[in-house]
């Protein structure tokens, strides 16, 4: 066995917990500036927002030092957009309280093919766009790279779509035995990519955004809060935030494929545990973080600490929202934000109400 000082510094695989409108798709920005090789499997539609943020000079830090450093955002971001493919038809459904196998049709929305899943396990393997554009088999990437998967909350339904088709289901009802044998098949193949992501193998830096499902595991199995409070509203509940998936059980085992878990909040990303939406929703870090970064700069921090190397602080500095105070406890020095900022214009909100709380409590104590 190799020495623990001369093993090799793994790259970055973390998952990135937020609900949506948190900032978890603006992560990617910095990385870009930071000339990092973004390749974004997009199945959340997110990509406006990067276009917006790397060419939108005027309104955005990120594109004004593209600009002013001849950072072509083509050369370091490529996206491959993931559609479910769902489609509008008749379907076939039981008639309730009828003799077995009596059906009736209906009008419902259902999975038109498996394509979704099958583009979206090609492309973790060896990226082809469909247009030409070939980048190589992901295992071949280095440390410049980042392979970002936004978010796995909705690929999730496309693997439980793919699963529905495998058993000619695809326009099944979302309930019963059936739903639930199709739930657990879809999540043996997420598990079987998460498995892929993690290896060795893959030496890239992995991203995998999801959402936040809420989950109380206090009776000894999986309940949704809601459904706990309408079985007895006088009950106890002990929400837990776990990320999104398909199915409550691989939700809460998706963190065990990754040494970092970090959470967006606030157009923040924290490293230690937060409440998201009443639910206690827990981080973990495998190198030394501080407790939270600003989302507009995190992973133009973050990555290079991975590495052991030392940020650029001018590139940190350039993109950093207007809203840094040189203290809290005294608003007259949190910095106006620009008018064309809006989350700028949010962390100015937070500073000065954190900083009129710490005021008021003072005063309180005197």
């Amino acid at each position: 066995m190799a020495a623990i000082t001369q093993m090799e510094v793994p790259s970055l695989k973390a998952l990135v917990l937020g609900e949506s409108g948190e900032g978890k798709t603006t992560l990617l920005a910095s990385a870009v500036c930071a000339k990092y090789k973004v390749r974004l499997e997009d199945v959340d539609g997110g990509y406006p927002l990067l276009l917006s943020m790397l060419t939108d000079a005027d309104n955005y830090p990120h594109a004004r030092y593209c600009r002013d450093h001849g950072i072509n955002p083509d050369d370091y971001l490529d996206v491959i957009p993931i559609d479910l493919g769902v489609k509008f038809g008749m379907r076939e459904v039981p008639v309730p309280g009828g003799k077995p196998g009596q059906i009736k049709f209906e009008e419902a929305w259902y999975p038109n093919d498996s394509s979704a899943w099958s583009k979206a396990s090609n492309i973790v393997v060896e990226w082809k766009d469909g247009t030409g554009t070939n980048l190589g088999k992901v295992e071949t990437w280095g440390t410049d790279t980042i392979l970002c998967i936004d978010s796995w909350s909705k690929l999730s339904r496309g693997a439980f779509y793919r699963t529905q088709i495998i058993n000619n289901r695809a326009a099944g009802q979302e309930s019963g035995n059936m739903w639930r044998q199709d739930v657990g098949g879809a999540q043996t193949v997420l598990g079987q990519m998460l498995e892929w992501l993690y290896s060795p193998r893959v030496k890239c830096h992995v991203l995998v955004m999801t959402h936040i499902s809420s989950s109380d595991d206090s009776r000894g199995f999986l309940q949704a809060p809601g459904q706990i409070a309408f079985s007895n509203p006088n009950a106890l509940v002990n929400a837990k935030g776990y990320p999104m998936a398909i199915g409550r059980a691989m939700s809460k085992t998706m963190g065990t494929f990754f040494n970092d878990q970090y959470i967006v909040q606030d157009h923040r990303l924290w490293t230690t545990r937060r409440t998201v939406a009443g639910a206690s929703v827990n981080a973990k870090t495998s190198f030394a973080l501080r407790d939270q970064y600003d989302t507009y700069t995190a992973l133009a921090e973050i990555l290079p600490l991975r590495e052991r190397k030392k940020p650029d602080q001018a590139l940190i500095s350039a993109l950093k929202s207007t809203t840094q105070t040189a203290s809290l406890g005294d608003p007259t020095q949190v910095q106006a934000p620009s008018a064309n900022d809006p989350i700028a214009a949010l962390n100015a909100r937070m500073a000065l109400s954190a900083a009129s709380k710490e005021a008021s409590s003072k005063e309180a104590k005197m």
